[in-house]
């Protein structure tokens, strides 16, 4: 049932990029990426060289997929792309509005990998934190050596 619900949201975010939202959220959601575009094509991420504006957005719901069949990561890799998937695309996501200063010496794609680089970091954290309930609650299993 949740991949079916999963399955509606990528619909409706494929519907909302293309100008047709669903709901009052949906266009709220439509207003701010129209004003605030998320130019990310230029991340050096493996999986992310090649694609637009709301793939971090698809990206996300894959976590969410990931959430609900995923219960064992074997190897930093693998803990790493999930990190990416739940947490990475939100940080991603909000660089354009929070935008990055006039003065910054920094260009945009730096800006944008230091964004990656802190919302993987950050569900690292929140692993770390929680790990021992995600045990217990999920089943869910970090290999010792994977962190």
């Amino acid at each position: 049932m949740i991949v079916t619900v999963l399955d509606i949201c990528e619909d409706r975010l494929e519907d909302l990029f293309n100008g047709r939202p669903f709901d009052m959220l949906d266009a709220a959601l439509t207003d701010t990426v129209k004003k605030f575009p998320l130019d990310i094509k230029f991340i050096s991420f493996i999986r992310l060289s090649n694609f637009f504006g709301f793939q971090p957005f698809r990206d996300m719901i894959e976590g969410m997929r990931m959430d609900t069949k995923k219960v064992r990561y074997e190897n930093y890799q693998e803990l790493y792309l999930y990190c990416y998937y739940v947490d990475g695309t939100v940080a991603l996501m909000t660089v354009p509005v929070m935008g990055i200063s006039p003065e910054s010496s920094s260009h945009a794609s730096s800006v944008y990998n230091y964004a990656l680089s802190l919302g993987i970091e950050n569900q690292l954290m929140n692993i770390l934190r929680d790990v021992g309930e995600y045990v217990e609650v999920y089943s869910i299993v970090y290999q010792e050596h994977a962190c």
